[in-house]
């Protein structure tokens, strides 16, 4: 009867902030809960109103660990002294925060003896920045977790174990956890099986949210049958790799027509994140003087590193890996990234920001 109830029943209310409208949050019933591990010594950076805080705060508890919650640091060099002074064992940080943190002073002197799992998710993970932390302690392994907020945050996972300095293919999201269904489907919403071919992921399974709170259509048009079963339109592109790993290729609304070409943002950004300067990278869209869309990319480039040497030499790697209609006119270089509460990347602020700068410069 227990088992009934949770799987019958709405236990909570996600904002999602990928949605503008508050009133538009999606309904999750419980039974995701069951994916779990056990987490001796965690520490919980989200905030409380974003959906990851779901498994920063009830995963640990719901498996007995001490939980540490410092949901209101936000500097990177605080967020290491917390991790190096607490023993944690477990922690969970998307990729541009785990960036973040590899880049304080002391990073690369320290060993975190304790450290065994970090859960990394949300965005696609820079591969020299799973590496570094990968060098953290022995036998770390870092969970590339997959799933948006109407899957209850995690529906897929991928292990990474092994240090290679010089791999440069990005990490896949992994095969479907205990309680997902993972479909790839084409346009023609025919189930894809072989490798190497990109289609839209649709998630079923126990942990797919009801409904989106007052907002029937958009439910409608989100929520369909397929094999039997309810499932969520991600309008995330994938495909299936050799090893029968899925790979997040990008979003269906990630995709532009720039000069009648249709161009994929995040595959400009992981050719961009490939070359060892670069910590990270944005790239987005804006419209010259004269109307035209043309490509612009925002980088954070590694410690001491000569801006103008770095900008020639990404700008060549560019020209030789990417088409000429896919090499972003306007690279800029910045400290850092703008950021949303939730801690990842506030890309309208950051295409403001460029499109001042492009205004102030020759670029037109």
């Amino acid at each position: 009867k227990a088992n009934d109830f949770l799987n019958e029943n709405i236990y909570f209310l996600y904002i999602n902030s990928a949605i503008s409208n508050l009133s538009s949050n999606p309904n999750l019933p419980f039974p995701n809960l069951s994916n779990l591990s056990p987490f001796p010594v965690d520490v919980s950076f989200s905030p409380f109103h974003f959906d990851a805080s779901v498994i920063d705060i009830l995963f640990p508890l719901y498996q007995g660990a001490w939980l540490y919650l410092y949901s209101d640091v936000v500097l990177h060099e605080l967020l290491f002294e917390v991790i190096k002074n607490n023993s944690v064992t477990h922690f969970a940080a998307f990729g541009s925060m785990l960036g973040l943190i590899a880049q304080t002073k002391e990073f690369d002197d320290v060993i975190l003896k304790d450290l065994k799992t970090i859960l990394t998710g949300a965005d696609v993970p820079d591969i020299k920045v799973i590496q570094k932390w990968l060098g953290k302690g022995e036998n770390i392994k870092i969970i590339n977790g997959y799933g948006p907020t109407e899957g209850t945050c995690a529906c897929a996972a991928y292990i990474i174990r092994d240090r290679d300095p010089n791999r440069r293919e990005l990490y896949p999201i992994g095969k479907p956890l205990k309680n997902a269904k993972l479909y790839l489907v084409d346009q023609q919403n025919q189930e894809i099986y072989d490798p190497e071919i990109p289609g839209e992921l649709l998630i079923g399974g126990t942990q797919v949210m009801a409904g989106y709170w007052n907002r029937e259509q958009q439910s409608k048009e989100r929520l369909v049958e397929f094999k039997g079963t309810t499932c969520y339109k991600t309008g995330d592109i994938c495909k299936y790799l050799a090893d029968g790993n899925l790979f997040f290729v990008g979003r269906n609304d990630n995709e532009v027509n720039v000069g009648g070409y249709r161009v994929h943002l995040n595959g400009i950004k992981q050719v961009i994140n490939r070359f060892h300067w670069v910590e990270n990278s944005e790239v987005v869209t804006l419209e010259s003087k004269y109307g035209e869309k043309m490509l612009a990319a925002a980088l954070m480039l590694a410690n001491e590193t000569s801006k103008d040497s770095a900008l020639k030499q990404i700008k060549e790697h560019l020209n030789q890996e990417l088409p000429q209609y896919m090499v972003p006119r306007q690279i800029v270089v910045m400290e850092k990234f703008p950021q949303l509460s939730s801690g990842k990347t506030d890309r309208k602020t950051l295409s403001s920001i460029l499109e001042r700068d492009l205004l102030a410069s020759k670029v037109h």
